[in-house]
């Protein structure tokens, strides 16, 4: 079995409390007063926090240069694991998981990539007489992370600067409709 990354776990028996740590094939208890074995995993634990957050901010920065620059919002969603310490599956798997299960994303065309510890994706979005612009992008990471970024519908659908490729600095065609946002989280009171 593999250690937990969760750990420490404590555990109380009999008026006592135990900390419990994974050594090779078997659970080695530790009384609590261990402070300095409770320190190694706490700051372990930490680490792994760190490296969740690093990875976001590395795909928002990805998602930054990589689509079409605008002024209109954006929204992006990531997934992942709360200690993404391990691989759950093999790099090069991504790629193939990523173009069938991403397709609903954005409706524009899709490219993939392998790129180092999984996969990317470039969704386009192509306006007559013009090239294709990159309107949305997502990656997945053996590790179980998915990030995705794209324009919203509204700017997508109800903007035409968001397809120029020089916009104005403020323009009133820049807006979300925050009440589909309001509808979604009022209750029934």
């Amino acid at each position: 079995m593999h250690e937990s990354r969760e750990a420490p776990h404590a555990v109380e028996k009999n008026t006592r409390i135990y900390v419990y740590d994974r050594t090779a094939n078997k659970n080695e208890p530790y009384e609590l007063a261990d402070m300095e074995r409770i320190e190694s995993l706490l700051n372990r634990r930490r680490r792994l926090v760190d490296q969740r957050e690093l990875e976001l901010q590395e795909n928002r920065a990805r998602a930054s240069r990589t689509m079409h620059p605008s002024i209109c919002p954006i929204r992006w969603i990531s997934i992942s694991p709360v200690y993404p310490w391990r691989n759950i599956h093999d790099q090069y798997d991504c790629k193939g998981f990523h173009q069938q299960n991403l397709i609903g994303l954005f409706s524009g065309h899709w490219t993939y990539q392998t790129i180092p510890g999984g996969s990317f994706g470039i969704g386009r979005w192509q306006e007559k007489g013009r090239g294709p612009l990159c309107m949305a992008c997502s990656s997945l990471s053996a590790n179980g992370t998915l990030f995705a970024a794209t324009y919203t519908d509204e700017s997508f659908y109800d903007n035409k600067t968001l397809f120029s490729l020089t916009e104005p600095e403020n323009s009133e065609k820049i807006w979300v409709n925050m009440r589909r946002f309001r509808e979604m989280t009022e209750t029934d009171s």
